[in-house]
């Protein structure tokens, strides 16, 4: 079902389609929650928190820490979403517990303890962890915002300069 899931929302992400894929999305994402598995509330909360039902959001990103409280998607999740609703202290909290369980230092991982600390004002936190983030070739065009802006607010402009990687990793 996963992995139906995740083909269905990439359909959606590329753009084809749009009301469609995103029909049956909803539909499938529906199926998965019926079931008790925190990966389907993840799903959830990053879905209804790119469309602005944040308060859903959290509900489901606390249903997936409840249901799996050892995994760092579940905690980043709900960290996204504090970040959405300007609870950027909260988010860092569980942006850390996630690079905590998983110290590989993923770049969603890193990304999102960034942000938390962007929206706190500690710029020279956000823009270190930002260059770590782009130091794994980054291909989003946010995170060189992300650390553009960071540095910018420290009037640190030639800091801000990363290399932009021609193509993705792998």
């Amino acid at each position: 079902m996963w992995l139906t899931l995740h083909k269905r929302a990439w359909r959606f992400a590329i753009g084809s389609g749009f009301r469609e894929n995103f029909s049956q999305l909803r539909q499938s994402l529906a199926k998965a929650k019926a079931l008790p598995t925190a990966r389907a509330d993840i799903v959830s909360a990053e879905l209804l928190a790119q469309h602005g039902r944040h308060r859903k959001s959290l509900a489901d990103a606390d249903r997936a820490i409840s249901l799996a409280p050892s995994n760092p998607d579940a905690h980043i999740s709900r960290a996204n979403v504090l970040n959405f609703l300007g609870r950027a202290e909260e988010a860092e909290g569980s942006a850390r517990l996630a690079l905590r369980l998983d110290p590989h230092n993923r770049p969603a991982h890193l990304r999102a303890l960034a942000h938390a600390l962007f929206h706190q004002q500690r710029y020279g936190e956000a823009a270190e962890i930002m260059r770590r983030v782009v130091s794994l070739q980054s291909t989003l065009a946010f995170d060189y915002v992300t650390l553009a802006s960071a540095c910018g607010h420290m009037n640190e402009m030639e800091k801000a300069d990363a290399p932009v990687p021609l193509h993705g990793p792998g």
